[in-house]
């Protein structure tokens, strides 16, 4: 994971951008999501897929890749 920053002028002469960068990491997750979900032969060349995304859910949940400043987040920051 990374730490976005965006400078304070930028968001001054553009400040739909912040907001902007966000949906778009969003969106991101979500079709990498979708993605892992399709399991299937051809989905991964890893051949231990499954279990890898098994076992890393059962360490972080569902959602490993979460944004903001939840519980989760705040700990690790």
């Amino acid at each position: 994971m990374h730490a976005v920053a965006i400078k304070t002028e930028l968001l001054e002469e553009h400040p739909w951008l912040a907001e902007a960068v966000y949906n778009a990491y969003v969106e991101a997750t979500q079709i990498a999501y979708g993605q892992m979900n399709q399991i299937g032969w051809a989905a991964d060349m890893m051949p231990w897929y499954v279990q890898e995304l098994e076992s890393a859910r059962a360490l972080m949940g569902d959602n490993f890749f979460s944004y903001g400043f939840d519980d989760n987040n705040t700990k690790t920051l």
